[in-house]
């Protein structure tokens, strides 16, 4: 079995999952989903972009886990300042709980909100990584592009296909060559 020490997550935001009612039961099977990954790796660090959507059902997922007893190091990769200053009042509430529970806040730049920034907070995570978990449905995104740059490191990927919560490898590199799971809706 394959060990990995420390994953990244990167994924798709809420529109291009099942909207911004974390409430959904959707989000409730890919959390566990995400959660089985996490321990049937036995990963120990998880790097989390804290971006409304898959960044944050990750970082609860691991809250989750931790709160089991799981040793597992929860680490946010704060884009810039101000990251969540478009979000609702509500968003920015959940934000800075999950904040509160990782053991390690790392700004990666002190700049003000701009997108670009987004992607160096991915390049980051990616580079401090030694896997990506990417809930992502196979399309030419942000995501993509984070897939494609981690591939690039030759880093083996683990794809969650969110809409057929479907989890497989798509990058082998003779490293990461087994299914996790395959569950359909």
């Amino acid at each position: 079995m394959l060990f990995i020490d420390a994953l990244c997550v990167v994924g798709h935001k809420p529109d291009k999952l099942w909207g911004y009612d974390i409430a959904e039961p959707h989000y409730d099977v890919l959390k566990e989903i995400v959660k089985s990954v996490i321990t049937s790796y036995g990963i120990k660090r998880v790097y989390v972009g804290m971006e409304l959507g898959a960044g944050q059902l990750c970082a609860q997922a691991c809250v989750d886990l931790k709160l089991t007893g799981l040793q597992l190091e929860l680490i946010a990769a704060i884009p810039c300042q101000n990251h969540s200053c478009k979000w609702p009042e509500s968003a920015q509430n959940y934000y800075n709980y999950l904040l509160a529970m990782c053991d390690q806040k790392i700004l990666v730049s002190d700049a003000p909100y701009n997108t670009y920034l987004m992607q160096v907070r991915n390049q980051y995570i990616i580079d401090n990584s030694d896997a990506t978990l990417a809930i992502w449905d196979g399309y030419a995104d942000e995501t993509a592009d984070c897939v494609e740059y981690t591939a690039g490191k030759l880093k083996p990927i683990i794809r969650l296909e969110p809409k057929k919560i479907i989890v497989q490898p798509v990058f082998d590199a003779g490293i990461l060559n087994e299914k996790v799971f395959v569950t359909e809706d």
